[in-house]
């Protein structure tokens, strides 16, 4: 017997979709933090006011903005939700380097 499988679902478009990053927005912060910061750990260290090893949220969004890069509160919440892959509230180095380095491709730069 033959299996013919009429219903081939391309399910190539549902990625983009259950991602809650919105790539446009994020590559625009992006753009302010590396014309703002030498590397990602630059910038993690100058925001990191405690030491801690952890930015929080008011940590990043007041930091950012004494050093001169002033998001929208639209755009430090896409930042934070992007960063927070962990939900815990607050950004490791790690996770703050894996997204300065995911968008140097495709000409981002």
């Amino acid at each position: 017997h033959t299996h013919t499988h009429t219903h081939t679902h391309t399910h190539t478009h549902t990625l983009e979709f259950t991602l809650p990053h919105r790539p446009n927005k994020l590559r625009r912060i992006r753009v302010k933090l590396v014309n703002a910061f030498a590397s990602a750990n630059e910038c993690f260290t100058k925001l990191d006011d405690d030491g801690g090893g952890s930015i929080n949220r008011k940590e990043m969004v007041m930091g950012l903005f004494s050093l001169g890069v002033w998001l929208h509160p639209s755009e430090s919440s896409a930042l934070m939700d992007a960063l927070d892959s962990d939900g815990g509230g607050e950004i490791e180095l790690d996770e703050l380097t894996e997204y300065w380095d995911s968008y140097i491709f495709d000409g981002w730069k």
